[in-house]
C-alpha cells in the first residue's frame, strides 16, 4: 500500500471492515493496482535496461531476444523475464518473490514452484548454448546469475 501512496495514488483503507475477507480484499486491490501500473508503462519506461550483457550472455529487451556465446536462446516470455531480472542484478542474489513479481507479474503464492520450474528450463537452455552453471541456487535466499571474475556485470 505504501508503494501506491508514494506513487501518488489514493489508496482506500480497509481497517474499518469487520469481515474475515478484509485482508484478502486489500491484497486483491493492491495486486490489481500493481498490474494496472505495470501495463500502463510505455515501451521506453521499462524497469530494466534495453540491453544487458553479462559475460557471454546478452539480452535485448527491445527486440525480445537473448543469446549466449552467439547462440540464440529460444525463451518463453516467463523465461525471458527471469533472465532479464537476473542479468539486471548479476552477481546479486534475487529472491523468488522478486522474480515472481517482476518476471511473472504476480506475487509468489504458498507452495508455488513456478519460479523454480522456469529457472530449471532456463538453465537447460543456457547449458545447451554452452552456458553451464550460470545460475546458482542460494538456499533459502533465491537465485544468482554468476559473474566470471574480472567482469563488472553490466
Amino acid at each position: 500500500v505504501r508503494f501506491f501512496e508514494e506513487s501518488g495514488f489514493e489508496v482506500p483503507r480497509y481497517e474499518d471492515l469487520r469481515c474475515p475477507s478484509a485482508t484478502a480484499i486489500a491484497e486483491v486491490t493492491e495486486d490489481t493496482l500493481r498490474a494496472v501500473l505495470r501495463r500502463s508503462r510505455g515501451p521506453g519506461e521499462d524497469t530494466g535496461s534495453a540491453e544487458l550483457e553479462v559475460g557471454a550472455t546478452r539480452l535485448d529487451a527491445a527486440a525480445r531476444s537473448a543469446s549466449h556465446d552467439g547462440h540464440a536462446l529460444q525463451l518463453t516470455g516467463a523465461e525471458f523475464g527471469m533472465l532479464q531480472v537476473l542479468l539486471a542484478e548479476a552477481g546479486k542474489v534475487v529472491d523468488k518473490e522478486t522474480l515472481s513479481r517482476q518476471a511473472l507479474g504476480r506475487p509468489l503464492a504458498a507452495f508455488d514452484r513456478s519460479v523454480d520450474v522456469h529457472i530449471s528450463k532456463l538453465r537447460k537452455k543456457l547449458a545447451a548454448a554452452g552456458g553451464d552453471d550460470l545460475i546458482a541456487s542460494v538456499r533459502g535466499a533465491g537465485y544468482q546469475f554468476l559473474i566470471a571474475s574480472g567482469e563488472d556485470g553490466r
